[in-house]
């Protein structure tokens, strides 16, 4: 899977360097609303991630291939997802019900990088509105922050360390003129494997775990062309 990612990365990296400038840089920035188990908030449900709305921040390139309209586009995307509220609340209830009382808990959140490669079709359209449309795959990396839990001094924390996997994104919008868009995509981001290690200050006692996140999400953005 490493040697599968690592090749996309540089296949995507030397298509980049080979583009010319007549070129087009995009940024945007949005909501993302997770979808699916991502979203899912019942925690006795291994595959619910009990995601929240987030933040997206991206960038991309479109390089022309055709007089039709049609590009070459790379990007890359942030997107961070926090844990619900409800999520929360429920943990607490667990720990509390088996006679655990936290003096603090730190919750994780989700961090997820898409690096895309895909195909771009615009129309300009009349009156400055204009249609854009594209799709293309991915490789995602995603990061879900440590999880910790005190009571009393001891402190036992989970680390994960960073996911990798394929999928796809799909989406349009509206063309505002030559500068402006506004755009949702949906993200099938695959079903990512994490290792992890658990870990106590106190005891000094650790192991490895493992969890499986699979992530969806749509995302709705505003952009400007540079």
């Amino acid at each position: 899977m490493k040697k599968r990612a690592a090749f996309i990365v540089l296949v995507m990296l030397g298509l980049i360097h080979s583009a010319t400038a007549q070129g087009k840089f995009n940024l945007r920035i949005g909501a993302s609303f997770p979808y699916g188990d991502f979203a899912d908030d019942d925690v006795n449900d291994q595959d619910a991630g009990g995601a929240t709305t987030g933040l997206n921040v991206g960038m991309s390139y479109s390089h022309p291939f055709s007089e039709n309209g049609f590009s070459l586009l790379w990007g890359i995307d942030l997107n961070y997802n926090s844990l619900k509220g409800d999520v929360k609340d429920e943990l607490v209830e667990i720990y509390q019900a088996q006679g655990i009382f936290p003096k603090d808990i730190e919750y994780w959140h989700y961090i997820n990088v898409p690096i895309s490669f895909g195909v771009n079709y615009s129309n300009e359209g009349t009156n400055g509105i204009g249609l854009f449309l594209d799709a293309g795959i991915v490789l995602n990396l995603l990061k879900v922050s440590d999880y910790e839990v005190t009571v009393d001094y001891e402190t036992v924390k989970i680390e994960y360390f960073v996911g990798q996997k394929v999928g796809f994104k799909v989406g349009g919008g509206v063309l505002i003129g030559e500068r402006y868009s506004v755009g949702i995509h949906f993200l099938d981001l695959g079903e990512h494997e994490l290792d992890g290690v658990l870990s106590s200050n106190v005891t000094g006692y650790s192991e490895d775990v493992e969890v499986t996140q699979t992530v969806k999400m749509f995302t709705m953005t505003v952009g400007v062309q540079l």
